[in-house]
């Protein structure tokens, strides 16, 4: 034993000692900065460091880290945190906003997962980013356990965060693309998503809104058949038809990479069908210029003739579709474009029927105007907006009333001049008082251009020839406004026609039209998500606002109003 002590025993006791108070020190630091202190045990130990000051040595206090598995206890700053590398973790957690569910965070700080004592934020080490979601690694404040706890700020259903499943649903909902997210969420101080994770979550959320699009036309299907059957006393539906596309078109060439177009109930006024067409696959093209095979994907490329051909090709395809579900469409409303009719007489049904729009009707009649504007200097604007409104009731008062529309035509040329022989007293208050003034007419008095009069003379008699046809005119309105629903999910000025993404947003845009912006709500269930509170307060709001806007603008004052603003263009 003497040996040993000579050997340098006592030398090995100052350096324990030593080490010890170092020790002490460390522990007195943690315990003064960090408040670990809170449970019985902890505070006993306080109490037995404070006491024991009995080395003969003085040693200063020194903040040494307290190291568990590599990673270090945060200052008191909570910033200076060394993390390795290759852990996925970022020390900068305090930097930036994040998306947050409290109600998650609040479950994952309710406890450690090893002695049970509850977490604080401040201890977090490092965040690791999934999207909208993160992962908190949070050390334990117990001295004996310092766990490392790993608390996630969001749910997820299996290894996907409901909140980037969410985001791809709004970046659909709302007409944008994965680079105006990022703007968004980066103007914002959020940290930016991959542009892969949200075309992963994006073909997630987009086969449930095809999912939802279906379900919503199955069940317009059943109410139009039903609606048709007890006014008309058949099932033979009557649908208009119209196409929409990508690009916007100069009236001159048609060379858009992928179109749309929708079938709508005339009674309902919802669709039944509709049909996506395009040229272009991205995903193929890209293999095609490696000179590699393409790999597996959801190819949507399903179209390789013209632009133009694209309308008649999808009608066709969505009264066969019918067809095959026992429904026959016995009328199609649609433009003035005779290539779609006289393509269904010869591929579907010789017996089909065709409805013109009246809104085209109202276009042609007003180009014919403007055309005779250029002969007759009398002719102005607001004697145009005159006639067009004189032609606009003589076709809504005489539907189903060929000879209503000829008489009609006649006192059309005929009144403005002060001629009232062909007018009728139902609408004409010149009739019992010859003296009258026109409201609509320059300086109150009729027009004394003969010139004028022979050729609304012979427009009228032009279009008299065709009294039968636009005495059954239909509308495609409901049709126009599903295109621009389309146009605002699928802005002509993004590119979405190589990918799936564009028949994910037009099948929004049906879903949207034919149960409201409430097909959130279906989506959310579809994919398995709980929709939530605030989600469903919106729609609700939105689906109110829309039904007192319709509302709104069915009465007089509304239409007086706009055919006034319409004055002053």
């Amino acid at each position: 034993m003497t040996r040993w002590k000579r050997q340098g025993f006592s030398k090995q006791n100052n350096k324990y000692t030593k080490n010890s108070e170092v020790l002490k020190s460390r522990w007195k630091c943690v315990l003064e900065d960090h408040n670990y202190s809170h449970s019985q045990a902890n505070r006993h130990l306080s109490d037995t460091i404070n006491n024991e000051e009995t080395s003969s040595e003085q040693v200063p206090p020194v903040h040494v880290p307290h190291t568990f598995n590599d990673r270090e206890v945060p200052d008191t700053a909570g910033c200076n945190v060394f993390v390795h590398s290759d852990s996925g973790y970022d020390s900068s957690w305090r930097e930036g906003r994040r998306v947050v569910e409290l109600g998650v965070l609040a479950d994952g700080l309710s406890g450690c997962k090893q002695c049970g004592l509850p977490l604080q934020l401040s201890h977090t080490q490092g965040i690791r980013d999934c999207g909208l979601g993160s992962f908190l690694q949070v050390r334990c404040r117990n001295l004996w356990c310092g766990h490392v706890n790993v608390i996630p700020t969001g749910k997820r259903h299996g290894r996907i965060w409901d909140a980037n499943t969410k985001l791809a649903t709004g970046m659909i909902h709302t007409g944008i693309g994965p680079a105006q997210v990022n703007d968004l969420l980066t103007s914002l101080n959020i940290p930016a998503v991959s542009t892969k994770t949200i075309q992963n979550r994006q073909t997630e959320t987009g086969l449930a809104i095809e999912k939802v699009a279906e379900d919503t036309i199955h069940q317009v299907l059943q109410d139009e058949i039903q609606a048709t059957v007890e006014t008309e006393g058949t099932e033979e539906l009557t649908v208009s038809v119209d196409a929409g596309w990508q690009k916007r078109g100069s009236g001159h060439s048609f060379d858009s990479l992928s179109g749309h177009c929708s079938m709508i109930g005339e009674h309902t006024g919802k669709i039944i069908g509709y049909e996506v067409r395009s040229k272009t696959c991205r995903i193929c093209e890209s293999a095609k210029r490696s000179g590699k095979e393409a790999k597996e994907h959801d190819c949507r490329q399903n179209w390789q003739g013209s632009s133009k051909s694209m309308e008649p090709s999808m009608v066709i395809s969505m009264v066969e579709k019918k067809l095959d579900k026992g429904v026959k469409v016995s009328t199609v409303i649609a433009d003035d474009d005779t290539t779609t009719i006289s393509r269904l007489k010869k591929s579907v049904n010789p017996d089909i029927k065709k409805k013109c729009d009246k809104n085209h009707i109202r276009k042609n009649f007003s180009s014919s105007l403007y055309a005779l504007q250029k002969k007759h200097k009398s002719l102005s604007s607001k004697v145009i907006r005159y006639l067009q409104k004189c032609f606009n009731y003589l076709l809504a008062q005489n539907q189903g009333n060929p000879k209503g529309i000829e008489k009609a035509l006649d006192a059309l040329c005929n009144h403005p001049f002060g001629n009232h022989e062909s007018c009728s007293d139902s609408w004409c208050q010149h009739v019992n008082n010859p003296k009258q003034r026109y409201t609509s007419l320059p300086y109150g008095k009729p027009l004394k251009d003969s010139a004028l009069q022979d050729s609304l003379h012979s427009l009228c008699n032009q279009w008299k020839q065709n009294s039968c046809k636009i005495s059954s005119l239909g509308s495609t309105q409901p049709n126009e406004s599903f295109n621009r629903t389309v146009s605002l999910k699928a802005p002509k000025n993004h590119y979405f026609s190589s990918s799936a993404s564009l028949n994910y947003r037009v099948a929004a845009s049906v879903a949207e039209k034919n149960s409201g912006a409430s097909y959130l709500v279906a989506v959310n269930k579809k994919i398995g998500l709980s929709p939530g509170r605030f989600t469903r307060k919106l729609c609700y709001l939105r689906e109110s606002q829309t039904r007192k806007r319709k509302a709104i603008a069915k009465t007089k004052e509304a239409k007086r109003r706009r055919r006034e603003l319409k004055a002053r263009r």
